[in-house]
């Protein structure tokens, strides 16, 4: 079986046409999955950062609670059942990239702290932090919550 000239070069101009509309689906298949899997991770981790910003209230609590541990209740057994707690705690929060942020003596920085006052100290430049009303944390390197702090006036 033998076919025309110009039916060989038609057949061969759509086979060429569905190869390249192939290559084009191929292609938006391939950006629909990499922007499937981005928004699902921007979700994941969505998701953590509620779940993290309402837990962290109440490590916050543990925290405080064991800072103010009377020395005479140090040697209790369910004191340090519940130092055990926050350390666990602590240890989950770290798997999931949360850390506490540093703020005491660095300069202010509005998107790290926010400000709840300021106070005049001799000895100290203007704008840096000298007192953490309530910590900040940090997830993955990012601002999850920010620090309250006390200023330093000019």
């Amino acid at each position: 079986m033998t076919i025309s000239k110009t039916e060989y070069e038609k057949l061969k101009r759509d086979a060429a046409e569905h190869l390249d509309g192939w290559k084009r689906a191929k292609a938006d298949y391939i950006n629909f999955k990499r922007e499937t899997e981005q928004r699902q991770a921007a979700f994941s981790q969505f998701a953590a950062m509620a779940v993290l910003i309402g837990v962290i209230p109440v490590y916050d609590h543990l925290r405080t609670a064991a800072a103010h541990l009377p020395a005479e209740m140090k040697s209790d057994p369910w004191a340090d059942g519940v130092l055990k707690i926050r350390q666990e705690f602590e240890k989950c929060l770290k798997d999931a990239g949360v850390e506490a942020m540093i703020a005491e003596g660095q300069p202010f920085d509005p998107a790290r702290h926010e400000a709840l006052g300021s106070e005049a100290r001799e000895g100290v430049a203007p704008h840096m932090v000298v007192r953490e009303v309530k910590a900040g944390y940090l997830l993955h390197g990012k601002v999850l919550i920010p620090a309250q702090v006390i200023v330093s006036g000019g």
